[in-house]
């Protein structure tokens, strides 16, 4: 386990694997430190680095799929599906080291907000300058926002884990400012 985790990349099978064994043994010494055995105390430093050097992986490696949507011209829905095959890790951040996952969210929430507004902005001025129906303006400029919140929305709700109202605050946080736009232009 140790060496796997130190060792290997983040998106090895065998590095997935042996988080989610290290996540299991973490939170075992959590069920039984109350009891203040031996064991617990013995492998309790050793569980605390290998968490350490596992949350400093995995954050390099979410950061770097977040900051890959940056880049000019990106489709973002591949780093989002990359980053759906390795949903677990954030499920290990909230267990291990919340305001690592809290980052990796404020970052997400921030690039994206910037991406979905850029682009919808971009788009309508380049739409408003088609000489069409306006009906036809609006279907197509709905249905591109229709299609992107969907995505975004389930996108939200599989890797962040949120559901219910959690689920819908963290959409606004991203799409807000794109459906204020919206608003203002009808």
């Amino acid at each position: 386990m140790i060496s796997v985790i130190l060792d290997s990349p983040v998106t090895s099978p065998e590095f997935v694997s042996q988080l989610r064994a290290l996540n299991g043994k973490i939170e075992a010494v959590k069920e039984q430190s109350f009891r203040d055995t031996l064991a617990c105390n013995d492998v309790q430093h050793v569980l605390d680095r290998l968490r350490i050097k596992a949350v400093t992986k995995i954050r390099e490696f979410v950061l770097q799929k977040i900051f890959s949507f940056r880049k000019p011209m990106t489709n973002y829905q591949i780093p989002q599906n990359s980053l759906l095959k390795y949903k677990f890790f954030y499920q290990f951040l909230l267990c291990a080291e919340r305001s690592v996952a809290q980052e990796l969210r404020d970052q997400y929430v921030d690039t994206m907000s910037r991406i979905h507004f850029s682009y919808f902005k971009s788009y309508t001025s380049r739409l408003m300058k088609i000489q069409y129906p306006f009906e036809s303006l609006f279907r197509s400029q709905h249905y591109a926002l229709l299609d992107t919140s969907c995505r975004e929305f389930s996108f939200l709700t599989e890797f962040f884990l949120v559901t219910g109202a959690a689920a819908q605050e963290l959409f606004n946080s991203v799409m807000g400012k794109t459906l204020t736009m919206f608003q203002g232009l009808f």
